[in-house]
């Protein structure tokens, strides 16, 4: 029962879902480990934390850190989902494609007609 095509089918939905908690939750947590190995591991770059209600910056206000903290994985996150967007267009043109294939390959006049005929009396 294991190759059975819905034990397949699960499996290839819990897989797809594994992958996007990868995704969702690895990304961040990749964010916050760099953002930790930068602050305690490099004495060259603080993040500087700063709070002061009357202050414009940012609570990080290190520039280099602020770059690292926010425009790094900022850059990364887009670059990803462009890339995962031009493959949802790709698969999207593909299929779209395969439809075409497969319309233009039926014989319409063979097909049942979609409206039911009258009978004649």
């Amino acid at each position: 029962m294991a190759n059975h095509p819905s034990a397949r089918l699960r499996r290839q939905k819990r897989l797809i879902v594994l992958r996007y908690m990868l995704y969702g939750w690895g990304v961040p947590a990749v964010a916050v480990g760099i953002c930790l190995i930068v602050e305690f591991a490099t004495p060259w770059i603080k993040f500087g934390y700063l709070y002061d209600s009357n202050s414009s910056q940012c609570w990080i206000h290190n520039s280099l850190a602020n770059i690292i903290a926010f425009g790094v994985p900022l850059a990364v996150i887009l670059l990803v989902n462009g890339a995962f967007f031009a493959a949802s267009i790709v698969a999207l043109s593909r299929a779209k494609a395969r439809a075409k294939r497969r319309l233009s390959s039926v014989d319409v006049r063979a097909a049942p007609s979609a409206t039911p005929s009258t009978p004649t009396r």
